[in-house]
């Protein structure tokens, strides 16, 4: 702990919490959650993240589940661009970090960030089959949904994902993939 203290910042606003987490040190993080007036929300200078988006985005399915077993943190807390924990766990190939937050009462698996962009684009741009399956089998997710520059999650996927990722928002009848962004760019015309 910096000066004794294990709420305390370092100078990149890193708390003892948000070091652990990013690290996967789960028996620390437990530790940590047993301290007084411990800041569960403390966000982190670079991008603004919690301890809890740093878990998820590293896909630390246990740590993830000690923060968020914890009353008083946020599930759906953003950073600085927007982004939830649950838009980081989507972007990594760690089905269980997801499924914490798709099986949690309240948390919006739709919920965009500043640029429009929900954790289905982020799960189709990095390309996890598995991860992009659980969102497009969830019915209150819009696969077509499209981001501040008219961009969908299919485009995303044909630009980064990869064509196992592809194959499955164009297995869905919903899926348009002639649908044109702000560009006049269609989602394939990306890949």
């Amino acid at each position: 702990t910096h000066d004794g203290v294990p709420r305390k910042a370092d100078s990149l606003a890193f708390t003892p919490l948000t070091w652990a987490a990013q690290n996967g040190h789960e028996g620390m993080v437990k530790l940590l959650l047993k301290e007084k007036n411990i800041n569960l929300e403390a966000q982190v200078f670079e991008w603004g993240r919690t301890a809890l988006s740093w878990a998820t985005g590293a896909g630390y399915e246990r740590i993830a589940k000690v923060l968020l077993d914890q009353g008083e943190i946020h599930a759906e807390s953003q950073d600085w661009r927007g982004r939830t924990p649950l838009s980081h766990a989507a972007a990594s190939p760690t089905v269980e970090v997801v499924m914490l937050f798709l099986e949690r009462e309240g948390v919006n698996a739709e919920l965009p960030d500043n640029d429009g962009r929900t954790p289905l684009s982020h799960a189709g741009e990095e390309g996890s089959p598995e991860v992009v399956k659980l969102f497009l089998d969830r019915k209150e997710v819009d696969a077509e949904l499209q981001n501040n520059t008219g961009r969908t999650p299919l485009s995303h996927a044909a630009e980064e994902g990869g064509a196992q990722v592809v194959k499955l928002f164009l297995e869905l009848e919903e899926v348009n993939a002639e649908l044109q962004d702000n560009r006049g760019r269609t989602p394939l015309s990306y890949a």
